[in-house]
């Protein structure tokens, strides 16, 4: 993540992804959620979470209740998610871009 990480220990939490590189998940796999700097490349582990549930499709479609879980307070809104994925991904993110929304239980 290169936001913050505002879910607490015990909460249900959602993090959006570009494409599909995270589908492969299962559920009740254990995640680290770490959040993440680009220059310089940093890596700061700041929990775990369990998989819960995967959600794949258009990011315009993806459904208002799995917004509301979003680790950012700022993206747990339709247009502070778009530009936190649009200031992760530039101009390759659109609303009409496939990704991977994981829902997560945060163990740690």
């Amino acid at each position: 993540m290169l936001h913050s990480l505002d879910v607490a220990a015990g909460d249900t939490g959602s993090t959006v992804r570009l494409g599909f590189k995270w589908a492969d998940l299962k559920k009740g796999e254990i995640i680290e959620l770490c959040v993440c700097t680009r220059d310089p490349e940093t890596h700061d582990v700041q929990g775990k979470g369990k998989v819960e549930q995967l959600w794949f499709g258009y990011f315009r479609e993806i459904p208002a209740y799995l917004i509301s879980f979003e680790h950012e307070l700022r993206s747990r809104v339709y247009w502070g998610l778009y530009d936190s994925m649009r200031f992760a991904y530039g101009d390759e993110f659109g609303e009409w871009s496939p990704v991977t929304v994981i829902i997560y239980d945060r163990t740690a």
